[in-house]
C-alpha cells in the first residue's frame, strides 16, 4: 500500500506545486494589474486636482473681473448722468441767450429802422420846382458825398450813453435816386440796378 501510496503522493505534490506556481503567478499578475490601476488613479486624481485649481483660479479671476467690470459700469452711469445734466443746463441756457438775442435783435433793428425813418425824411420833404436829381450820373462833380452815420445811443441803466452800430442789414447793391413830380407835392425815391 505503501508503494501505491507514493505515486499518488507525487502527483499530488507536483499538482500542489503547480497550482502554488499558479496562484503565485496570478497573484502577480492581479497586484501588478491594481498597482497599475493605482498609478491610472491617482495620475487622474492629480489631473482633477490640477483642473478644480485652474478652475477656481478662473472663478476668482471671473469674480475680480465682474466686481471691475460693474464699478466701470457704476462709474461710466455716473459720469452720464453728470454729462446729461451739464446738457441740459447747456440747453437751458442756450434757450435764454436765444431769447435775450431776439429781444435784443428786436430792439436793434427798432432802432435802425428809426434811423431810417430820420434819414429817409430828409428826401420825402415837400419840395416846389421841376428840379430833379439823380445819383449815378456820369458827372462826378454832381455825385452827392455820402452823408456819414448818426451814432445811436441811447441811455443805459447807469446814466451813461452807450452806442450802437447804424445798419442792421447790408444794403444791395442798387443806387437810390431822387426825383421831384413836376406840380411839386413831394419827392419820389428811385432804385436804378
Amino acid at each position: 500500500m505503501a508503494s501505491g501510496l507514493l505515486p499518488v503522493a507525487c502527483a499530488t505534490a507536483v499538482i500542489l506545486s503547480a497550482v502554488r506556481r499558479w496562484l503565485n503567478q496570478h497573484e502577480a499578475q492581479t497586484t501588478a494589474s491594481v498597482n497599475q490601476l493605482l498609478a491610472q488613479h491617482q495620475l487622474k486624481q492629480d489631473e482633477l486636482t490640477e483642473r478644480e485649481r485652474a478652475v477656481i483660479t478662473q472663478e476668482r479671476r471671473l469674480v475680480r473681473m465682474t466686481a471691475f467690470s460693474d464699478l466701470r459700469a457704476r462709474s461710466v452711469h455716473t459720469r452720464l448722468d453728470m454729462v446729461m445734466n451739464e446738457n441740459q443746463a447747456l440747453r437751458k441756457r442756450c434757450e435764454d441767450l436765444e431769447t435775450d438775442l431776439a429781444e435784443v435783435s428786436e430792439e436793434y433793428n427798432e432802432l435802425v429802422g428809426e434811423v431810417l425813418r430820420q434819414r429817409g425824411s430828409v428826401f420825402t420833404r415837400r419840395t416846389t420846382g421841376t428840379a430833379t436829381l439823380i445819383m449815378g450820373c456820369a458827372d462826378e462833380q454832381a455825385r452827392p458825398h455820402p452823408v456819414p452815420p448818426i451814432p445811436l445811443s441811447r441811455p443805459s441803466t447807469d446814466g451813461e450813453d452807450q452806442s450802437r452800430p447804424t445798419a442792421a442789414r447790408p444794403r444791395r447793391a442798387g443806387r437810390l435816386g431822387l426825383a421831384q413830380q413836376r406840380d411839386g407835392t413831394a419827392a419820389l425815391e428811385h432804385e436804378s440796378m
